[in-house]
């Protein structure tokens, strides 16, 4: 079993955080969003579909669970501040959005197990990841 923990990247619905932001800055707009101080885990899909090979190949996985993620937590606002920075436009309305009733404001994985017993790590950080999905907006916006 392989619970994953905020996989972002090209081809994501629009309706999750990543897109909208980068579509808000893309579209030059004042966006609302929360305040930002909750703490996630944003792992990019390439990383999240090695995570399904290793454990598809590797007989350690069978019978086990494991955390998919980045192991690096950041808060909500610096993932919104990150990408503001790298597409230069946009301007984040930040404590517009209340949080949701009963929100997790922590919400991140250790991924020692999946990395100890099937050496499974993430290889994008976070920066190539946001340039890598902002490209891919940017080029659908186009179209």
């Amino acid at each position: 079993i392989l619970r994953f923990f905020l996989v972002y990247g090209p081809h994501q619905k629009n309706d999750r955080l990543v897109p909208q932001v980068i579509n808000g800055c893309l579209n030059k707009k004042n966006f609302p969003v929360s305040k930002g101080n909750q703490l996630r885990d944003f792992c990019y899909v390439d990383d999240a579909v090695n995570a399904i090979i290793q454990s598809l190949t590797k007989k350690k996985a069978l019978g086990e669970i494991f955390n998919v993620g980045s192991g690096k937590p950041i808060s909500v606002k610096t993932m919104i501040n990150k990408i503001s920075k790298l597409i230069k436009k946009g301007n984040p309305q930040f404590n517009k959005i209340p949080f949701r009733k009963n929100e997790n404001l922590k919400l991140y994985p250790s991924i020692n197990k999946i990395k100890r017993l099937l050496q499974w790590k993430p290889k994008t950080n976070l920066h190539l990841g946001l340039v890598k999905t902002i490209d891919y907006y940017k080029s659908v916006k186009k179209r």
